[in-house]
């Protein structure tokens, strides 16, 4: 039996994360122990500030307001309200441990569990060495593109500004590197020509929902070990102004030509 952890900023899963999970909840050669909350801390107001000023420089700050309020509302799929994960997992005593940081008591509580597979769901911070250690099968967690290639955020973005022909979804198991981990699964989604951002999201998250369960299935096997990559990509971040004009501007060329004023 494969014993696993989730770990969430929410005790709550919402759509996308039922989803995920819900194969690994109906698998009985699979079983959770348990459920760690580590709540998103708020950064103190000089870091706020710094990385305001940060973003605001170049542009960047404006940009992704400009974005935002392009896309609205929610990347995920929507489907029902979010429950428990005592519920998704039908285990109504399931252990649940809520920390505000990795400290020796938060650590000592996580490794009682008795977990071999620790997974990232709903979870969005940097996971650390001592978190991973205590996990003998690692850790695992989704990174939307293609290792080799695209590291860091945001996701999608920069693949259809360089004009790939597809755009990559990973399962990785976490080491001590930025979207850096070892490969366990991975697939490759093409770009349609009337493609954007918006659609190719969609495509990503929805492709992405069965690879979590195929991903902890490799681990059934006592001799597998993921792959390590003979070399990672550049890590992306946040782009400029100018980079998010040129964007911008492609979108609209590609929505004239495949939507053409016939007046």
């Amino acid at each position: 039996m494969l014993k696993i952890v989730i770990l969430s900023e929410s005790p709550l899963a919402g759509s996308y994360t039922r989803q995920v999970l819900k194969a690994i909840a109906s698998d009985n050669r699979m079983e959770v122990t348990g459920v760690v909350v580590h709540w998103r801390q708020p950064k103190p107001l000089k870091s706020k500030l710094k990385s305001l000023l940060r973003r605001l420089k170049g542009g960047v700050f404006l940009a992704m307001l400009i974005e935002k309020r392009r896309r609205g509302g929610s990347r995920a799929p929507a489907s029902g309200k979010p429950v428990t994960f005592a519920e998704l997992f039908n285990k109504p005593s399931l252990p649940a441990i809520n920390i505000k940081q990795y400290d020796s008591e938060a650590l000592n509580q996580i490794e009682q569990l008795g977990g071999h597979l620790l997974i990232l769901a709903g979870y969005h911070q940097i996971v650390r060495q001592p978190l991973i250690k205590l996990f003998p099968r690692g850790v695992l967690s989704y990174h939307y593109g293609d290792m080799r290639k695209y590291r860091g955020q945001p996701p999608i973005f920069w693949e259809m500004l360089n004009g790939e022909k597809t755009v990559g979804i990973t399962v990785q198991q976490l080491n001590n590197r930025l979207d850096g981990g070892y490969l366990v699964k991975e697939k490759a989604i093409e770009i349609e020509p009337a493609d954007t951002i918006e659609t190719m999201e969609v495509k990503i998250l929805e492709a992405s929902i069965p690879m979590m369960h195929e991903a902890v299935c490799c681990y059934l096997n006592s001799d597998f070990q993921p792959e390590l990559l003979p070399q990672y990509g550049k890590v992306y971040t946040f782009p400029d102004i100018i980079s998010w004009i040129k964007m911008e501007w492609r979108a609209l060329h590609k929505k004239t030509k495949n939507h053409p004023n016939k007046g």
